[in-house]
């Protein structure tokens, strides 16, 4: 049905409810809540049209963000990735960063982040994984744990795909 025709429809929804309330058919609560409806109704179809009318209607929702504080998804499960970051370093710096990748990018990596291990490798993160680590730490090894623990860690793991995207964003909650 056009908007123009609903429009039209409330002359007649306005009369049908003045009879029913004169007949004792339904109180003023009903009437009023049947008009509610009636105008609900007639909003959503604005808005629909609003939205078939404009190119692109989800522009405003669009978070556009700064490659830096991205992490391609070509970073996850993958062995030769941390090998090809930590081979320069020194034994001891690379043991702390290797554990803070496997902490940030492996499926069945560990599931806390030493804060030893943490502090020696920041100098060798990037922006991305430096703030993701420190969102991550805080709610696996820190004073959200109870209320996120492992379970947002896994969450985050799984991000790489749609399903565990929004998983990602529940857990963010």
């Amino acid at each position: 049905m056009e908007l123009q025709e609903f429009v039209a429809q409330s002359c007649e929804v306005v009369d049908e409810l003045s009879r029913a309330i004169e007949n004792r058919e339904i109180g003023l609560k009903e009437a009023e809540e049947r008009i509610l409806q009636f105008v609900n109704h007639i909003s959503d179809l604005m808005v629909q049209e609003v939205l078939e009318g404009v190119k692109e209607p989800f522009t405003e929702n669009r978070i556009k963000v700064d490659a830096t504080y991205v992490v391609p998804i070509t970073r996850f499960d993958r062995e030769e990735y941390i090998h090809s970051r930590v081979k320069k370093l020194d034994r001891g710096a690379s043991g702390s960063l290797s554990t803070t990748l496997r902490y940030l990018y492996f499926t069945a990596g560990p599931t806390k982040l030493p804060a030893d291990r943490f502090k020696a490798s920041v100098q060798h993160l990037d922006k991305a994984e430096l703030i993701l680590a420190k969102w991550l730490k805080t709610r696996t090894n820190g004073n959200l744990r109870k209320f996120y623990g492992k379970e947002a860690l896994r969450a985050a793991r799984s991000a790489t795909s749609l399903e565990g995207f929004m998983n990602l964003v529940v857990w963010m909650l």
